[in-house]
């Protein structure tokens, strides 16, 4: 799903329940920059809250 068509779905969502929470959850796969403008799209649909989702470190 591109940028756009993202903030197109979110739109109609964060005007129904404001109060929603969109949680990011990439790898170290995936570039910085590309999650920083995700995180950018979903603000600008409206949506307030927003969290990235980390997983505990393996003890060696």
């Amino acid at each position: 799903m591109d940028e756009e068509s993202l903030a197109i779905k979110l739109r109609p969502i964060a005007k129904r329940t404001p109060e929603r929470i969109v949680i990011i959850k990439a790898d170290e796969r995936v570039n910085h920059g590309l999650v920083v403008k995700i995180m950018g799209e979903i603000k600008d649909a409206g949506i307030k809250r927003l969290a990235i989702a980390t997983k505990p470190k393996k003890d060696k």
